[in-house]
């Protein structure tokens, strides 16, 4: 499954037509969605108007208007999650929420074991540094019997915590389905590198499958640690997402998304409204965001007495960082 390619902008009115002229470049534009009755049926910008109920499909719709807030809820109530919200001269659709924050840095604080990193490579499309970290210590908080990862690239992620965990599980698109952008800009195929820092650890077992249509019963240990960082379309978070949920025990399970916010912690809306759109309440309300990284966490009601919320403002975390370049070769 791709992002999409055809899409509605909902609001026929001059900030839809600023939406119209920062995305047709980029997206098909089937017509406006606006809820003024008078509008319906007539043209904008050369193209048709169509009432809400008239536009919920599997089509992606551009929220551009003044009532955003308004709007979103009102699709929501259609049970329609597939949209974002324009902001101008924002390349990617964001959300401001005002989610539950897990305190990062006060978490790492807590665990007196120092971080050691082999291999990260900081290439373009990777996780950061922190995420990492966060992974590291919630399998150290958690103890999982074993780990799941959905969307495995150059192994960075599963490898860290392979040490940790008695089992990991990788499940990633085969290289001949990869359309990713070169690594790092630097001429090599996304494909050259792939799984490299994790292809031979012997507790990480592979599956090169599309993640979507993956029987879960396959793994020989149910993972109650998991990674959702693979196909990032809404389509693709949604069932991905829906597929670990129907599978993990969701009582003693922590699920962690990346891409989750940006790296100027804000949420990305494709990717919450992705999640919520195929959770239950009782799983939404233990979703959280991650102070300093890009990542969302779920974390049940009975584990949630091992962490700390709310980041304090009178604490600004650093890090003692020690790096040695490490050349790596294809085989």
């Amino acid at each position: 499954m791709q992002n999409p390619t055809s899409i509605y902008i909902f609001g026929a009115s001059t900030l839809g037509e600023l939406a119209h002229t920062y995305l047709q470049a980029r997206y098909t534009i089937i017509g406006f969605v606006d809820n003024d009755v008078k509008k319906h049926g007539t043209r904008f910008l050369d193209k048709p108007v169509f009432a809400p109920e008239d536009a919920i499909n599997q089509t992606h719709i551009v929220i551009a208007s003044h009532f955003a807030t308004e709007i979103s809820a009102q699709l929501r109530d259609y049970g329609f999650y597939n949209f974002s919200v324009f902001k101008a001269g924002v390349a990617k659709c964001l959300l401001d929420l005002q989610l539950p924050l897990l305190d990062l840095g006060r978490e790492l604080s807590r665990d007196p074991e120092a971080m050691i990193f082999e291999d990260i490579t900081f290439s373009v499309g990777g996780s950061g540094i922190l995420d990492y970290a966060l992974l590291k210590m919630v399998a150290r908080r958690l103890s999982p019997k074993a780990y799941l990862e959905i969307g495995t690239w150059r192994g960075e992620s599963i490898a860290s915590i392979a040490n940790i965990v008695p089992q990991c599980y990788s499940i990633s698109l085969p290289d001949d389905a990869i359309t990713h952008m070169d690594t790092a800009g630097k001429g090599f195929p996304t494909t050259k590198f792939s799984r490299y820092f994790s292809k031979n650890v012997k507790n990480i077992k592979h599956y090169l499958t599309d993640s979507t249509s993956f029987d879960f019963e396959k793994l020989e240990v149910r993972p109650n640690l998991v990674y959702i960082d693979g196909d990032h379309s809404f389509e693709g978070i949604a069932t991905d997402t829906k597929n670990v949920f129907n599978y993990i025990d969701k009582d003693n399970s922590i699920v962690i998304w990346h891409d989750f916010k940006t790296k100027d912690n804000r949420y990305q809306q494709i990717t919450i409204n992705a999640i919520w759109s195929v959770v239950d309440k009782d799983i939404s309300d233990n979703i959280f965001g991650v102070d300093n990284s890009m990542s969302g966490i779920y974390i049940p009601q009975a584990l949630q007495s091992r962490f700390i919320f709310q980041p304090h403002d009178d604490t600004l975390y650093s890090y003692q960082v020690s790096m040695r370049n490490k050349p790596n070769k294809v085989d």
